[in-house]
């Protein structure tokens, strides 16, 4: 067996490309996997709603849709707590990434059930219990 290993960047830099062959009696064996390469980038909240103005303008389009408590998709995760888990690397129960305009699995980190409906039932609640009285 003669392993080879190769690797290659684009010219902006953000993904390594590895190649490994293996050549062995009859064939050989290759494999190739892309790596993302962490690139300084500069945290800019101009909004201060805790979220990256990059991300916020390339889920939405702008920087007022997404705050600490909103929650666009309604899977019971803030699209705050999607950026935080983004950021972390995290992927859902299901193995997705988060992604703030598709509904995640629930129970994840930050996962809040019924999080739409919480306000409500907190309004609510004290006026039909104070009426069955």
């Amino acid at each position: 067996m003669s392993p080879a290993v190769s690797s290659t960047a684009p010219s902006d830099g953000s993904i390594l490309r590895l190649e490994a062959t293996v050549r062995y009696d009859g064939g050989s064996a290759t494999a190739v996997r892309d790596v993302m390469v962490g690139i300084p980038q500069i945290f800019i909240d101009s909004d201060n709603d805790g979220s990256d103005d990059d991300w916020e303008q390339i889920y939405f389009g702008n920087l007022t849709t997404a705050n600490q408590t909103s929650d666009f998709d309604r899977d019971g995760y803030t699209d705050l707590q999607e950026y935080l888990n983004y950021i972390a690397g995290e992927t859902d129960p299901n193995g997705n990434n988060y992604d703030p305009t598709v509904p995640n699995a629930p129970d994840g980190t930050g996962y809040t059930s019924n999080s739409m409906n919480n306000g409500f039932w907190n309004l609510m609640l004290p006026a039909i219990l104070s009426g069955s009285r």
